[in-house]
């Protein structure tokens, strides 16, 4: 079993284990880790168990970074009698063997085979093969599902397979995660749900109940119309700062008219 042990800082010594395949750590009470301290950030940092049964951990774009035996990284894999910081709170890492059967494996064990179906900002269709339990998409080349735009973050989201479910998780991203058109931080994924990272539209299908492609299609084609009538973010910003200057100077002119 993982366990980060609370050495140093508010609330140790503690023990946690980390029972599922991503584990966050914050200031904010929705992570599964709460922890106290001014240089804790509200979504500070995420532990995951990927790669067979090697644990890794993350920064999530945090006010004070994360260091691992004393060196800052963005993300590492870590090994037995490692010591991670976490602003003011310090853990230690270890582990024994995973117990037989534990369900963060049954996606392995079964042998059930899923795919996702991607469509681009273009409407171009295409499917990917899951073949880990636990995928991290975005811009970056390093991820399990690259989504190459520019509103994508290089670390965008996390998708994985635990409990019998499949849950999405945003990992900060700067332009948001969305299922059917409902922002989320963390949400379980149905089969066949639609779900909006950057101007990919995405849906997570089993391979012997495939869902209908003309309908996903037709959804892309109706996401990407609708994008397509909403100005970019800069452009409103824009307008808004060009109509706030315009306000003021017809402000102005009104007063000097009365003034005179």
């Amino acid at each position: 079993m993982h366990c980060l042990n609370l050495v140093e800082g508010p609330g140790s010594p503690k023990s946690f284990l980390l029972e599922h395949r991503i584990t966050t750590v914050g200031r904010n009470p929705n992570n599964d880790i709460v922890l106290d301290g001014s240089k804790v950030s509200k979504r500070h940092a995420l532990f995951s168990i990927r790669d067979g049964d090697q644990v890794h951990v993350e920064d999530l774009d945090s006010r004070n970074g994360l260091y691992v035996d004393g060196k800052a990284v963005s993300e590492r894999s870590l090994k037995p009698g490692m010591k991670i910081r976490v602003g003011e709170c310090t853990f230690l890492y270890e582990r024994n063997s995973y117990p037989t059967g534990s369900s963060s494996y049954k996606l392995a064990q079964s042998g059930a085979g899923y795919r996702l179906l991607i469509s681009d900002g273009e409407g171009l269709l295409k499917t990917v093969e899951v073949r880990a339990d636990c995928l991290y998409l975005g811009k970056s080349s390093d991820n399990d599902i690259v989504l190459s735009s520019a509103d994508v973050s290089r670390r965008h989201a996390m998708l994985c397979y635990q409990d019998d479910q499949w849950e999405l998780h945003d990992l900060e991203s700067t332009n948001g995660t969305f299922v059917e058109g409902r922002g989320i931080e963390q949400a379980v994924l149905a089969l066949g749900e639609r779900f909006q990272v950057g101007s990919y539209l995405l849906a997570l299908e089993k391979v012997d109940n495939p869902m209908s492609r003309e309908k996903f299609e037709a959804d892309a084609a109706e996401f990407l119309r609708q994008r397509a009538s909403y100005l970019p973010w800069s452009v409103q910003v824009m307008l808004l700062i060009v109509l706030l200057i315009s306000t003021v100077v017809l402000v102005g002119i009104v007063l000097m008219k009365l003034a005179s």
